[in-house]
């Protein structure tokens, strides 16, 4: 029973350290792109879809620019808001941020690091946190015991 609650603590542990990561990968990539990228304005956007999610709605759409350049950049599947979607629509300017070695590595200025991502390595990692404490507990208890 303990070797069991300190399997699931560690890996538990592990999880949470892999989303924080991801998150922290996230948000630098955002940062570096928004700080050091170009500015470009999007055209229209004419197709999108919504996948309806338990608490909120995700839009995702292609995304066409242009590069300072002049080369074309096309984002098949990008998540945007729908505000800007709508924006869009209405003929609106809309802006996004692209990497010059790397256009298709493109964020709007409004967006973030998925909170989602943060918030399950937070719960994974004090989860694990507590499964290894009480594994200890429990050990030291059964020791006690003897």
């Amino acid at each position: 029973m303990i070797l069991r609650k300190l399997f699931f603590g560690v890996s538990s542990l592990i999880l949470g350290i892999v989303f924080l990561a991801t998150y922290v990968d996230m948000r630098n990539d955002i940062v570096q792109v928004q700080r050091d990228g170009k500015a470009a304005e999007i055209e229209p956007i004419v197709n999108y879809t919504r996948q309806a999610k338990a608490f909120f709605s995700a839009y995702r759409a292609e995304i066409r620019f242009r590069t300072d350049e002049g080369k074309a950049i096309k984002i098949p599947n990008k998540e945007i808001s729908f505000d800007l979607i709508d924006q869009s629509r209405r003929g609106g300017h809309v802006s996004i941020f692209y990497l010059a070695s790397e256009p298709t590595k493109a964020y709007f200025p409004q967006e973030s690091a998925n909170a989602l991502v943060l918030g399950f390595g937070l719960l994974f990692l004090f989860a694990g946190v507590a499964m290894v404490i009480g594994a200890f507990v429990a050990k030291s208890k059964s020791l006690d015991i003897q």
